[in-house]
């Protein structure tokens, strides 16, 4: 189970900086070594940006609106706002027991920034650079312009129907796709990303494990037992969801998340419809079904780089490809699948995952296809043949027409 920290909300906007004050409990000599490292030139700067490891924080890119800076833990670096092992009592412990991972964090949180910003012992060029960013007047009010929750990456998880693995992130055989899961109700494209598991020796260096984990993946979908419990009929769980802890490192993400307790929310509508009271069971949910209300609410199962959630054909080509029809359209590169780095985390998509719509059918895919799709239940005569002129876009209308999810 992965470390913790806070997530900040700073900014160097002196219209609305506020200060950094000495957190309860603060105590200068438990932060002097810092001097070290920033004599060592090891730390050259407080706030850094994405995958610097010589700062102190993490300013990451790009900046939130306002100019506000969301801050964070800086993976692999010298010294950490994440404490990994100190986290490790929280899924099961009481509220005193948080109460106290929560204040311990807190206060190495906030100490080192106050320390950087105010100790006389700090260079004062280091200092001065510091001394630039504060709380956010207008963020937090209620709590001092610090965030009242500690960023839980990862605790308690269901196991369910399905325990999402890396397994599943994993490219299919000779496929730039990832392994194919019919019953996806969700995608995801982040990688599995650990802020560390334990800690030995100092916080300023010491050995840390678990960080990292540099899994291969490709973007990948999120099956429905994912988020069913196997002995409960009426609960759905789309963040503390069923995975293994390096599954679970992928699946970690906000927006994974969101898809996830959307898809939630369209199988309780689905439940409801099917049974009522005592009757009503999400372990029963017709996942094809499921799928056509998020396909034509916009939610993505599978991802498609040219087919984006606006264009007319959404709906049945992530149909199609939640079938395997757009699998084996591309083969697993040898080099890199992100596109062109636009800025920080972000890129313009990944490579050679399109399907292209307007391009001609050629006879060797649409003898697979036309498998595929009587294998759905379509009636050959419904299938269009490969002429030369018939487009993938065309076929695929013609088939998601042709099919009880296109009616």
């Amino acid at each position: 189970m992965q470390g913790y920290n806070f997530r900040f909300v700073m900014t160097h906007d002196p219209t609305i900086r506020v200060p950094v004050a000495a957190p309860k409990g603060y105590r200068r000599e438990e932060f002097l070594p810092l001097l070290d490292l920033i004599a060592s030139g090891k730390i050259k700067r407080a706030f850094g940006g994405y995958r610097a490891t010589d700062n102190l924080v993490k300013a990451q890119i790009p900046v939130l609106p306002n100019k506000k800076h969301d801050i964070n833990d800086v993976s692999s670096g010298f010294v950490r706002l994440s404490l990994p092992g100190e986290q490790l009592l929280w899924p099961e412990g009481d509220a005193a027991t948080r109460q106290q991972i929560l204040d311990e964090h807190l206060r190495w949180n906030v100490g080192l920034i106050y320390f950087a910003q105010n100790d006389p012992a700090v260079p004062e060029k280091f200092r001065q650079e510091s001394q630039t960013w504060g709380w956010c007047r207008d963020e937090f009010v209620e709590t001092g312009g610090i965030p009242p929750q500690i960023y839980v990456r990862e605790a308690r998880r269901m196991v369910g129907l399905r325990i999402f693995t890396q397994r599943d992130t994993r490219h299919a055989e000779n496929d730039v796709r990832a392994v194919l899961h019919r019953d996806a109700i969700a995608m995801g494209d982040y990688g599995h990303s650990s802020h560390g598991v334990r800690h030995e020796g100092s916080r300023f260096g010491g050995k840390r494990f678990g960080e990292g984990l540099g899994v291969a993946y490709a973007p990948y979908q999120v099956p429905y037992g994912t988020i069913v419990p196997k002995d409960v009929r009426n609960l759905l769980v789309p963040v503390a969801a069923s995975a293994s802890h390096v599954g679970f490192c992928a699946l970690r993400l906000e927006p994974i998340w969101t898809a996830l307790g959307q898809a939630a929310g369209h199988a309780a509508h689905l439940a409801l419809e099917q049974g009522t009271g005592a009757t009503a069971d999400v372990r029963t949910v017709s996942v094809a079904k499921l799928q056509r209300r998020l396909h034509a609410d916009r939610s993505a199962t599978l991802y498609v780089a040219d087919v984006p959630p606006d264009h007319a054909d959404f709906a049945a080509v992530q149909w199609w490809g939640s079938l395997g029809g757009l699998h084996g359209l591309a083969p697993k590169p040898s080099g890199r699948l992100l596109g062109k780095q636009i800025e920080g985390q972000h890129s313009e998509g990944w490579l050679n995952h399109t399907v292209e719509l307007s391009r001609p059918l050629d006879p060797a895919l649409a003898h697979r296809w036309r498998a595929l799709g009587k294998e759905a239940g379509i009636a050959e005569g419904n299938l269009p043949a490969a002429d030369g002129r018939t487009t993938r876009g065309e076929w695929i209308r013609s088939a998601f027409k042709a099919s009880s999810a296109g009616q």
